[in-house]
């Protein structure tokens, strides 16, 4: 993972690690707290095609610097899939128990 070095970016790194890893435990505790409570209360099927879903990223990234204001920060990721498809991650973090945890990753991919 290339990119920005602030704590969100790191925290976010780490978490984009666990995900790829499909690592549920370890990517559990980079999720705010509303958002895993949100995953857990999901029937087993729904979380598997989640977790699915989360491994079916960019392996090669480049995390953007972020915008933090207060408690919360906002960056852009960008990656490829294949060749001739762009991957750009839009996340959202909060400072949860002076944790960075991630709020919102929303990708698109765009084939040229």
């Amino acid at each position: 993972m290339k990119g920005d070095a602030s704590p969100p970016a790191k925290a976010y790194a780490e978490y984009y690690r666990a995900c790829l890893e499909g690592d549920v435990g370890k990517l559990l505790q980079f999720i705010a707290e509303k958002e895993r409570k949100e995953f857990e209360g999901n029937i087993k099927e729904k979380r598997e095609a989640v977790i699915y879903v989360l491994t079916q990223r960019p392996s090669e990234v480049k995390i953007g610097a972020p915008a933090i204001a207060g408690n919360a920060a906002s960056f852009t990721v960008h990656g490829s899939m294949r060749p001739g498809e762009e991957a750009t991650g839009s996340v959202k973090m909060i400072l949860e128990e002076g944790k960075w945890r991630v709020r919102e990753d929303k990708w698109t991919i765009i084939s040229k």
